[in-house]
């Protein structure tokens, strides 16, 4: 069964509106990234950050999905 996205937890600068937010690192915006889980996996997906969003050393396009 197709289940819709569910947000486990955002991270970014601004605490207001990220669940893990990492205020000292010029290197992420104030909504960076969140990981997201549908149908028992999980993705990590860039929220349009300045800096993009990497995982092992590739970059994760804005609005799209890295399992």
């Amino acid at each position: 069964k197709d289940r819709a996205w569910q947000t486990i937890v955002c991270a970014g600068k601004e605490s207001g509106k990220s669940d893990y937010a990492v205020a000292d690192n010029t290197n992420i915006s104030r909504v960076h990234a969140v990981i997201t889980t549908r149908n028992g996996r999980y993705y990590v997906m860039d929220q349009n950050s300045t800096n993009g969003t990497f995982i092992n050393g590739r970059i994760i396009k804005a609005g799209a999905g890295k399992t």
